[in-house]
């Protein structure tokens, strides 16, 4: 999660200092962010499959 914040601040920073370049440079940390997002989906669906993740909520029972 932390890294996703990282990745969302630089394409901020790049968006609003850089010149010419700062479509190329935001789009790749777009690119980045979508990577992150998609592994922490897949790792949390493993550790729901794998029992490992599960809910717990007072209000299921």
């Amino acid at each position: 999660m932390l890294l996703m914040l990282v990745s969302l601040a630089a394409a901020l920073v790049n968006l609003f200092r850089r010149g010419d370049e700062k479509t190329d440079r935001t789009f790749h940390w777009l690119v980045v962010r979508i990577a992150l997002a998609i592994a922490i989906a897949v790792v949390i669906a493993i550790g729901l499959y794998s029992g490992q993740l599960g809910n717990s909520a007072p209000w299921r029972y």
